[in-house]
């Protein structure tokens, strides 16, 4: 029988590190789903938890990051598995980011509850955005793990229509304060959450460009990932 494909050390180190990014991203998604449900529910509570896990989402970037720094220190990579560990590092950026945007939503959702006055008409509209920043966000996640440079042609899609409707947001917004300015504390923060919200989209795009840059300059041999981080498409 012929010999079973042994990894090197590297490559075990590798799928480790792909399975600690995925981990981050899972926990970033429920990060941004409590911050929403927050918004919708103005529950003080789990918004204050959105803001204090925060700490948690930077701490595991920064061990991702020097896990990366030991990856390049130890075994000195070249062409694809720099390009690999390098794509790593940007997308743990993009992840805290979007962690740093979330604790945002937490923020200005307490500020539009706290408010003397406020108009919540428009909440609905604000939370299919981030229903569709989070479908985005589930999709760069599903590039990176399967390494598939289609789906970021999807995502630059999706990123065109929730632009479109932030942009139909902001002037809704803008419209009603000007109507009913005693509204105008709470219709701020609201402006606040849907740029936030954008920001989100925007980062997710850029984690599946980066995706989609990483497949473009090498082959990456999607096997030599261990066999609970690969999915075939």
């Amino acid at each position: 029988m012929p010999a079973a494909h042994s990894l090197s050390p590297l490559d075990v180190d590798l799928g480790r590190l792909h399975t600690r990014v995925m981990e981050m991203g899972e926990k970033v998604d429920c990060q941004f789903l409590q911050a929403l449900q927050g918004l919708g529910s103005g529950d003080g509570a789990m918004l204050a938890q959105v803001i204090a896990d925060d700490s948690k989402i930077d701490a595991l970037e920064e061990a991702i990051d020097q896990e990366c720094l030991r990856l390049i220190s130890c075994y000195q990579p070249v062409a694809d598995d720099l390009r690999v560990i390098t794509t790593v590092v940007h997308t743990i950026t993009d992840l805290e980011r979007i962690g740093d945007e979330a604790v945002n939503i937490a923020r200005r959702s307490m500020d539009v509850y706290q408010a003397a006055h406020r108009d919540l008409s428009n909440l609905l509209r604000i939370r299919h955005a981030a229903s569709m920043a989070r479908t985005m966000l589930s999709l760069a996640l599903d590039a990176f793990e399967r390494l598939d440079a289609r789906i970021s042609k999807d995502i630059a899609r999706q990123g065109h229509d929730l632009r479109g409707d932030l942009r139909a947001l902001t002037r809704r917004l803008a419209t009603d304060m000007v109507g009913q300015p005693r509204i105008i504390s709470s219709s701020v923060a609201l402006l606040f959450v849907t740029t936030a919200i954008e920001r989100i989209g925007e980062h997710a795009q850029d984690i599946a460009h980066g995706v989609a840059l990483l497949i473009g300059r090498a082959e990456i041999a999607i096997h030599r990932l261990p066999p609970l981080q690969r999915q075939t498409g």
